[in-house]
């Protein structure tokens, strides 16, 4: 059985792929949907039970946007991301291998 894990930017077709696959691979193949994950412990409370509760020894590393207040508030790292320069700004268009 082979394990895939899907994850990336918004609008980029994760679920439409995790359905295709899951049509096609069945039960040979399992799928993890990183981001539907991370909704879950969100909507949960999970997530943040988890944070409030960790050993201390534990340093957890989030990536994305738009987090919630007691995400960023439990945080030790915050980084910001900002586009300098892309290919996009000269009209070329996302490529197989490269942005995907």
């Amino acid at each position: 059985m082979k394990t895939l894990i899907v994850t990336g930017g918004i609008a980029t077709g994760k679920s439409t792929a995790i359905r295709l696959l899951m049509e096609k691979g069945g039960p040979r193949l399992r799928l993890f949907d990183c981001d539907a994950e991370a909704g879950r412990l969100l909507d949960g409370g999970r997530l943040k039970d988890f944070l409030l509760h960790k050993p201390e020894a534990v340093e957890v590393v989030c990536t994305g946007r738009d987090a919630p207040a007691f995400l960023t508030d439990a945080a030790d790292y915050i980084t910001e991301m900002r586009c300098v320069r892309h290919p996009y700004q000269k009209g070329i268009t996302a490529r197989k291998g490269i942005e995907f």
